[in-house]
This record gives structure tokens, C-alpha cells and sequence, in this order.
């Protein structure tokens, strides 16, 4: 993919702490998106300027950039496990799923930065357009001037009247067409390049961004059109009804809760794909996580696109994924934390290693019965997990800490 002509990227990647491997560079990507935020936060969220999408772009560049890095040290561990565990291992199996995981982010990556820059090129080329059409209204209106002037010194008792039923008529006109012929063509052209549309598609998604606009979301109908790609594109197989529902709560959320559109619609399809519940019930289970504090440190919707998919192989329920995160971020913890945590209980069951056995050895008698099940394939990794808490709890008050984090360490890997 060819670099967006002016951008720089200054990221230099022998600064990336590549002795952390894939922990290091992650811990970077999450740096990067915290620098992209505050960096953006300057401008207006319905900002359409130029100087917005070029920072944009410039932020995405750099995400992907430590992205493709990501996929390759990715790829590189996935050829690791197999080779010491073998192809088809449990081992290798994670790390295949990690690997395509990266992939998808790479992926969606690039697509940002392909609507940003369209959407920039579009700006530019629409402010040179108005410009133009200013000066040919301008001629206009400097070719007629005298003639409007004469007309008016002979009929000086109706001065008044002349400036206000032929001037501002003619100004106002000239506005009104010129603005809603540039927004609707704009619209028509965005669409049909993001998506590669037939004539007949475009104009069935340009009236339904249309409807949308004009029931009051978003600032501008680009800003419409931008959230109405997103969705279509993260979020497949919905129809047109649905798609226009979908994208107007995709907006109410990403308003509501500083987040992005793209993001929000990712977490959705996150949910869709992986517990098969409706585009509706997904994003209402959202809002309801937002609403009890989920969003707090602003992750909710990156981590649910990145970690549900383990929750689910886990064995846990949609509703379980969100009572455990709920009640996390309550206690203040961040969602990435709680996330990196149950998925370093899922690895390490996984692979129950001699230290995780010892582990098991210590728990009460219900948790080793539910672990023995787990081993026969008749239990979860989200059974253990049910299983592990309150002993866990009870261990915390009995136990001489060190005992007590050494037991922890095993289960969990931390």
C-alpha cells in the first residue's frame, strides 16, 4: 500500500523495546492509541478540516506500520508453537488465532487509512470546487451589478423593495443549490468508491444516509456517510432496515461514550458473530456495559473487538463476559487488565503444566472435582474459572502471601 503522499511516519521500530516481544509491542499500539486520542481531541469531533484528516492519517500510518510488525512477530510465534508443540497443538492452535486476529487489525487498519484519505482528497477537491463556483457566481453577479444599479435609479421609490425580492433571492438560491447538489453528489461518489457499488446500491445507501442525516444524527452528511460504511463494512448481512437502525445506534454510542464508530460496530460484530445474538440485542448489551461503567478508561469497545472471541472459547456467556468485566471496572480496575487476565487463566489451563496441577492440588474439593471433568472435556475453562474465584477469595485471608502468590502465579500465569 503506497504511503499517503505528505505523511510522515517517524516511528522508529528500533525503539519498540523488541526484547518484550509481542507483550512490548502491543503495550506500544496501546500507547499509540492513547497518543492518536489526545492528539485528536483538539478538534471538534464533527471537525471536518483539512488539518483533522491529515492528523488522522498521520496517526493511522503510524498505527499500522507497528502493526505490520505485530503480524510478522505474530506469525513468527505461531511457527514457534508449532514447531515445539506441533501443528494442531493447543499451543499452536492460540497463536493461530492470535495470528489471525492481527491480521484482521491489519486489515481494518488499512481500510481506515483508504476511507481517511478519500475523505481528505474529497475535502480538498469539494473546497476547490466551491471556491470555483464562488467565482463564477462572483462574475455573475459583477456582469448584472450595473445593470441591477441602473434599474434601480429609475425606479428609486421602489429601492427598497428591489434589493430585498431580487437580490438576496438570487444569493440565497445560489447557495442553497450549489450546497445541496455538492453534499448529494459527494455523498453518492463516497459510497460507490468505498464500496466498489453498483448505480443501483449507491442510490439505495445514499437515501439511507440521507435518512439518517435528516433525522438528526451527525454533523454533516459526510459524517453520516462515514458511519454508514463503517457499519455495512464491519457488520455483514444486514438489510436495509436494519443497516439504518444499526447505524444510528453505532452513532448514539460512539457520541455518547467518546468512542469511534468503526470501533463500536467491531465490538458489535464481535458479538454477532462469535454468541449469534441480533445486531440489536448486541449493541443494546453494550450501551447497558457502558452504562454501569464498562467504558471508564475509554477501551471498552477496542478490547471487546480483541478479547471476546477467548471469552466465548472459554465457555463463558455473553452476559458473563459482561457481568465479569462490569464488576471489574466498578472496582477500577481497566478492561484490558481483567481481559489479559482471563486469557492467561485460559492458556494455562490449556496447557496445565506441573505447576498448574500443584495449583489444583491446593484448591477445595468441589473446584478439583470441576477440574477433573475439565480434563475429561466435560467442563469449561469458564467452569474452572467459576470454580477457582471464591477459593481463591478464601486462600487470600488463610494463606502467608508468598503461598498464597505462588498458588496465583500458577492458575494465572501473572
Amino acid at each position: 500500500m503506497e504511503r499517503i503522499e505528505g505523511m510522515s511516519i517517524d516511528l522508529n521500530l528500533e525503539t519498540l523495546q523488541l526484547q518484550r516481544g509481542l507483550t512490548g509491542l502491543k503495550d506500544r499500539m496501546k500507547t499509540l492509541n492513547s497518543e492518536m486520542k489526545a492528539h485528536l481531541s483538539a478538534f471538534d469531533r464533527g471537525d471536518k478540516s483539512i488539518e483533522k484528516y491529515e492528523a488522522t492519517l498521520q496517526g493511522l500510518n503510524r498505527k499500522m506500520e507497528l502493526q505490520k510488525r505485530i503480524v510478522s512477530e505474530s506469525r513468527a510465534e505461531y511457527e514457534k508453537m508449532i514447531k515445539d508443540y506441533g501443528e494442531g497443538s493447543k499451543e499452536a492452535e492460540a497463536a493461530a488465532r492470535s495470528y489471525n486476529n492481527q491480521v484482521a487489525s491489519l486489515n481494518n487498519l488499512e481500510r481506515a487509512v483508504n476511507r481517511t484519505s478519500l475523505s481528505l482528497t474529497e475535502l480538498k477537491q469539494d473546497q476547490g470546487a466551491l471556491q470555483n463556483n464562488w467565482s463564477k457566481l462572483g462574475r455573475v453577479f459583477d456582469e448584472t451589478g450595473s445593470k441591477l444599479t441602473g434599474l434601480g435609479s429609475k425606479m428609486q421609490g421602489a429601492g427598497s423593495a428591489l434589493t430585498s425580492s431580487l437580490t438576496l433571492p438570487i444569493a440565497g438560491a445560489g447557495a442553497g443549490i450549489m450546497g445541496l447538489a455538492t453534499k448529494f453528489n459527494n455523498s453518492s461518489v463516497k459510497i460507490q468508491n468505498s464500496l466498489g457499488a453498483t448505480a443501483k446500491e449507491t442510490k439505495k445507501l445514499t437515501q439511507i444516509s440521507k435518512n439518517i442525516y435528516n433525522d438528526g444524527f451527525g454533523e454533516s452528511l459526510e459524517e453520516v456517510d462515514t458511519a454508514l460504511l463503517e457499519t455495512k463494512q464491519n457488520i455483514t448481512d444486514l438489510n436495509d432496515k436494519d443497516l439504518e437502525k444499526i447505524t444510528k445506534k453505532a452513532m448514539t454510542l460512539a457520541n455518547t461514550f467518546d468512542a469511534d464508530v468503526n470501533e463500536v460496530t467491531r465490538a458489535g460484530n464481535t458479538l454477532i458473530t462469535n454468541y449469534g445474538m441480533g445486531a440489536d440485542a448486541a449493541f443494546d448489551l453494550m450501551a447497558k456495559g457502558a452504562q454501569n461503567g464498562m467504558n471508564f478508561s475509554k477501551e471498552m469497545f477496542d478490547n471487546m473487538a480483541e478479547y471476546t472471541i477467548s471469552f466465548k472459547e472459554a465457555g463463558f456467556s455473553a452476559n458473563e463476559m459482561f457481568a465479569i468485566l462490569s464488576n471489574g471496572a466498578k472496582k477500577g480496575y481497566n478492561l484490558d487488565r481483567l481481559n489479559d487476565t482471563m486469557l492467561e487463566f485460559k492458556l494455562q489451563a490449556e496447557d496445565s503444566s506441573k505447576s498448574y496441577v500443584d495449583a489444583m492440588g491446593s484448591m477445595s474439593k468441589s473446584t478439583q472435582e470441576v477440574y477433573k471433568e475439565y480434563e475429561k472435556g466435560n467442563a469449561s475453562v469458564a467452569d474452572l474459572y467459576k470454580a477457582v474465584i471464591p477459593d481463591l477469595q478464601k486462600m487470600k485471608k488463610e494463606l502467608p502471601a508468598k503461598e498464597f502468590n505462588t498458588i496465583g502465579k500458577a492458575l494465572f500465569g501473572i
